[in-house]
């Protein structure tokens, strides 16, 4: 499903409690994984999809990254 990447995405970023942020984190990036798969497979063009799911990832990366740097 097209849409479950930035629904889990959109958890990913408001979540607060910095171990269920990790999790969603987590999920979020498999999400976008499987919509770039499932994409590939398909081989149609994304109407700049691709772009946005690049995009995620660079955000999520950023994400986890500021959340390795809080003290525990």
């Amino acid at each position: 499903m097209s849409n479950e990447w930035s629904n889990k995405f959109n958890v990913a970023i408001a979540e607060r409690n910095p171990i269920l942020q990790s999790l969603r984190i987590t999920e979020a990036f498999e999400a976008i994984i499987q919509r770039i798969e499932e994409l590939e497979k398909l081989g149609l063009p994304s109407n700049g999809e691709i772009q946005k799911l690049v995009d995620a990832i660079e955000h999520l990366k950023h994400l986890r990254d500021l959340s390795l740097d809080r003290p525990a």
